[in-house]
């Protein structure tokens, strides 16, 4: 499994720079950038102080969902609580449910928006789940910087476990991706509604699902598909 921390729009060099330290010391390498400021100004390299292989290798994207086209699970991080989603994971759940889905997804990303206005909601639409860091007090928000290293910190305990790193050739590829488009087919062909709501919930819960129940519910999608079919 790789994780993949996600920056759009960034606005602050020296973000991006602490960023890199957060994620070089927690064990992982990959950052992606959407649309950022100069992420390799000089700001940007004195706060990134032993990470500069992350910052100089950091693959910028024209678009969000350029930078997630490839990944199977996308967690929205957001301190702002919006109506019509009501999962909102911790990240310590996030941590637990990454460990759950075993080898059912490969490329996971964590996604987080800029230091002013943080996600839009067109942004945390193309993202599978929601996650939100619990605050003893809202105001004021944490620094993407500190977001970011609390994700990270969280998120390397994964790798103590042994089960959520899988050797390459054992990862069943595209199962999760195959999950939700299947599921999300089968709805339509079947003309149920599409309350933004309702769909949210279930993409939520799909999400959500171990390995084996995410394998068990790929399978009972592609039957009902292949009777649909064949009415």
């Amino acid at each position: 499994m790789t994780i993949h921390f996600v920056l759009s729009h960034p606005a602050v060099s020296e973000n991006i720079g602490f960023a890199c330290r957060a994620i070089n010391t927690m064990g992982f390498g990959s950052l992606r950038l959407v649309n950022p400021t100069d992420y390799l100004s000089l700001q940007a390299k004195k706060t990134a102080y032993g990470s500069h292989d992350i910052l100089e290798n950091a693959v910028v994207y024209s678009s969000l969902a350029d930078a997630l086209s490839d990944i199977d699970l996308s967690i929205a991080t957001t301190a702002k609580k919006r109506l019509g989603r009501h999962d909102y994971h911790s990240p310590e759940k996030v941590s637990n449910l990454l460990q759950e889905k075993g080898t059912t997804i490969d490329n996971v990303a964590i996604v987080f928006g800029s230091e002013r206005d943080g996600l839009t909601k067109e942004e945390i639409g193309l993202c599978d789940l929601i996650s939100s860091i619990p605050l003893a007090a809202p105001h004021p928000s944490l620094n993407l910087a500190q977001s970011v290293l609390i994700y990270a910190w969280e998120l390397s305990k994964i790798s103590f476990s042994g089960k959520a790193n899988p050797p390459k050739e054992a990862v069943e590829e595209g199962v999760q991706k195959a999950l939700k488009e299947k599921a999300l087919k089968v709805l339509n062909d079947l003309d149920v509604p599409r309350q933004p709501s309702l769909y949210n919930r279930l993409k939520d819960r799909l999400m959500t699902a171990d390995a084996e129940d995410t394998k068990l519910v790929l399978a009972l999608a592609r039957f009902i598909e292949h009777r649909l079919k064949n009415q």
